[in-house]
């Protein structure tokens, strides 16, 4: 049997409404991604990605410094 048209265009999503109203939506159109939901972030690997932008933002000067150790190409 073939493919049902509909389900092989379909998208995976994920929307999660806040307590404070704002909501966080996420959408994979290739299906590569896991989503999960943790109580803790300081589980790995999601602590070893980083410090929370949110919790901990960068200023400019950080930014630039971090930004600056990386290897980019132009063209």
């Amino acid at each position: 049997m073939g493919k049902n048209p509909s389900s092989s265009r379909m998208l995976l999503g994920v929307a999660v409404l806040l307590d404070d109203g704002l909501e966080i939506s996420f959408t994979d159109k290739r299906r590569f991604a896991k989503v999960r939901s943790l109580e803790n972030v300081s589980v790995p690997p999601i602590y070893e990605l980083g410090p929370n932008a949110l919790l901990e933002p960068m200023t400019v000067d950080e930014f630039y410094k971090e930004l600056s150790k990386k290897k980019i190409g132009c063209g």
